[in-house]
């Protein structure tokens, strides 16, 4: 999900906590890491946290575990470029189980949209000033003019993303590139050269560009008798 976190605490610094609505995300987001995270250290529980009798023997995998599955490279309508990521994280609970929980563009984050409006201040007195007051404030995902990303896109961004892909096959991680504000769907990627180094606005017009191929064989030599 989207650092609703850090969206939170913009609600909080600029006094809109009363119109805060936590999105049911963020409560999927804290149930999980109330299953993972110790209340002692604020850490991913350890196999080496648990009692002996919750331990499964010869296990020593380190938590969390997380995966990348897909990358998507973005262009703004600003012009600038930056990433994020879906996948999953994995946890171990109190008992020694795997919890799993899917993460979605927690590279983002959406910043209040707001409404104001002149108020008196003080209502009872019909001559007291009036004052900008916030009447309504909420989170809009579809409006881009209110989202920021916090990834920068450049190489080594990239590889750090890669790295955590499930396998060492760079297959088994989707990339996929997006022209914010477009009306042409994201596209998808397979070549990680292409994706990690081709500038953006080029791997776009090549990916949506119709390719027609020529044959230049005897039988379509392109002679002008060949044209009627």
């Amino acid at each position: 999900m989207p650092d609703f976190k850090r969206t939170q605490k913009i609600f909080e610094e600029q006094g809109l906590m009363k119109f805060w609505k936590k999105p049911l995300q963020l409560l999927d987001d804290e149930l999980f890491e109330a299953k993972v995270i110790s209340p002692d250290t604020k850490t991913y529980q350890q196999i080496s946290d648990l009692p002996i009798e919750c331990r499964t023997p010869g296990e020593n995998r380190k938590y969390p575990v997380r995966q990348v599955l897909q990358i998507i490279r973005i262009k703004r309508a600003d012009g600038t470029k930056w990433l994020k990521s879906k996948g999953r994280v994995v946890g171990l609970d109190k008992a020694g189980n795997e919890v799993e929980h899917s993460f979605v563009d927690p590279e983002m984050f959406y910043k209040p949209v707001t409404r104001y409006e002149f108020k008196k201040k003080d209502p009872k007195n019909e001559y007291s000033p009036l004052e900008r007051v916030c009447v309504e404030a909420g989170i809009n995902p579809y409006d881009y003019r209110y989202t920021e990303y916090t990834l920068p896109f450049n190489e080594k961004n990239f590889e750090n993303l890669s790295k955590q892909r499930p396998t060492k096959d760079s297959s088994s991680v989707s990339m996929v590139i997006l022209a914010e504000g477009s009306s042409e769907r994201p596209r998808q990627i397979t070549n990680v050269e292409q994706f990690s180094k081709i500038p953006f606005d080029d791997l776009w017009l090549e990916d949506v560009t119709p390719k027609f191929k020529m044959d230049r064989s005897f039988n379509d030599n392109l002679e002008a008798s060949h044209i009627r």
